[in-house]
């Protein structure tokens, strides 16, 4: 067999402290939840908040270990421009991300009542810089996670809390199915 389908084969290697847990970790049943939407006015803020909030998330490194709660981040492309990425690096992003959903809503279909004119704000403007999630296993310990980072953001006024939604699951999704779609194995993990 040629050296290059050998080096296929082999399973691929993840660096688990690069990558957040949220992404590798199986939700516990029942589990509750807050996803928070936050934009950055001030480039000094938001780069502030991040070096609050990176040692609030949790490395998929250790995703087994039993943990009350934990938090993940994600940054949108508007929200990377805020936090004064160079720009070699911004373009190094693929163009849908760059552009967003709204911007690509036809292709989405996203068009007749689920157009991004009928969004809820701030979803589909350009304010929407960085999301914060919550899950925990349990509401009080959702609560201590939601008060932990709260209190990243109380002295920070160029960063704003836009929109925030609580969530939670029995284990079955809305239609009374169990859910285990949305937690497939990642080979390497």
């Amino acid at each position: 067999m040629p050296p290059v389908f050998r080096r296929l084969r082999r399973p691929p290697t993840l660096d688990l402290d690069d990558i957040q847990a949220t992404l590798l970790r199986t939700r516990p049943e029942p589990y509750f939840g807050t996803h928070a939407i936050l934009e950055i006015s001030d480039q000094d803020a938001g780069r502030e908040l991040m070096r609050r909030l990176a040692p609030r998330v949790s490395s998929a490194a250790r995703w087994d270990e039993p943990q009350p709660s934990w938090l993940a981040v994600a940054i949108s492309y508007q929200g990377l421009v805020a936090l004064g990425v160079p720009e070699a690096s911004l373009a190094s992003f693929p163009a849908n991300f760059r552009a967003g959903m709204a911007a690509r809503a036809e292709r989405l279909r996203d068009t007749g009542p689920n157009a991004p004119k009928n969004w809820e704000r701030p979803f589909g403007t350009r304010s929407v810089h960085v999301a914060v999630s919550v899950y925990a296993a349990t509401e009080d310990d959702r609560q201590t996670e939601v008060a932990g980072y709260e209190a990243q953001l109380k002295d920070l006024p160029g960063v704003r809390l836009l929109s925030y939604q609580d969530f939670g699951a029995n284990g079955f999704n809305v239609f009374g199915y169990r859910d285990g779609f949305s937690q497939p194995v990642v080979e390497g993990s």
